[in-house]
């Protein structure tokens, strides 16, 4: 003999609907990346090491709205220089990073355009070397984790920086 299912009346909710004119964004979670900048004075660290790259006018964007643009974008998914726009349009993210104006593409390409192997050299170590000095004293380090990646990217023709092997 079929069981018999005893279906309930679902309850009714008396649940207020309202909308607000106030920008929102889906990518919230970000606010624990712009705290965690904040607290390791990302911002203050990237306008010491990048003053080599600063405009030459007063018009120009700083190099570290441009780089600190970047990397949100990156954050935000962004794959391709043209991708940036995913933060032109997200307002509340742009707040978030205290991030007044986004450059457009071709200014993300003429800033990088200016990394030369020597600004490279000079700017990129002591960053790498600040930024695990802070985290070095966030956490007791106990042990130390090495990650191997094996992946291999498949270069056809003569590509500038690629080796064999």
């Amino acid at each position: 003999m079929p069981k018999t299912v005893n279906h309930k009346e679902p309850k009714c909710v008396n649940l207020a609907v309202r909308f607000t004119s106030k920008p929102v964004t889906v990518w919230g979670g970000l606010k624990l990346v712009a705290d965690w900048f904040d607290k390791i004075k990302l911002v203050d660290y990237m306008s010491s090491a990048l003053s080599p790259l600063n405009p030459e006018s007063n018009s120009g964007y700083s190099p570290v709205m441009i780089a600190l643009s970047f990397m949100v974008s990156i954050l935000l998914g962004a794959k391709k220089i043209s991708h940036t726009m995913l933060l032109v349009i997200d307002t509340p993210v742009q707040r978030m990073f205290g991030i007044t104006a986004v450059p457009s593409g071709s200014t993300f390409t003429r800033f990088f355009r200016k990394f030369k192997q020597s600004t490279i050299e000079q700017v990129f170590p002591d960053w790498n070397r600040t930024l695990l000095e802070q985290r070095r004293n966030d956490l007791a380090t106990h042990e130390v984790i090495l990650d191997l990646d094996r992946t291999i990217f498949i270069r056809y023709g003569k590509k500038e920086g690629a080796e064999v092997g």
